[in-house]
């Protein structure tokens, strides 16, 4: 989830969501595009009577560019809605993710 480190909770089941709506910033609507987002999920454990599940939730902003057919390139930075306790200094515990696609086919 955007805005967290990506162990930042471990369970056995799961359910994410998010809404992320795309704007272009050039007339080629698939070169650049400012992407605001909100992710929320919750997570709980099998096992146990009282499955004891627990919520994050992001808001955040990202940049998407395709500077050719196949090679996506994505910034993300998001912040977190529900703290807990704090996992690092990385870039991804401070709210930043990153994505490098390439998809020849």
């Amino acid at each position: 989830m955007r805005g967290y480190s990506q162990n930042q909770l471990v369970a056995d089941s799961g359910v994410v969501g998010g809404v992320e709506v795309r704007i272009p910033l050039t007339s080629n609507v698939e070169t650049l595009q400012l992407l605001p987002f909100f992710d929320i999920g919750t997570v709980w454990n099998n096992r146990d009577r009282n499955p004891d599940p627990q919520t994050l939730a992001s808001l955040g902003l990202g940049l998407k560019w395709q500077p050719f057919n196949g090679l996506i390139l994505r910034a993300d930075y998001g912040v977190p809605l529900i703290g807990i306790s704090d996992g690092g200094s990385s870039l991804q515990n401070n709210g930043f993710n990153f994505l490098v696609r390439y998809q020849p086919f």
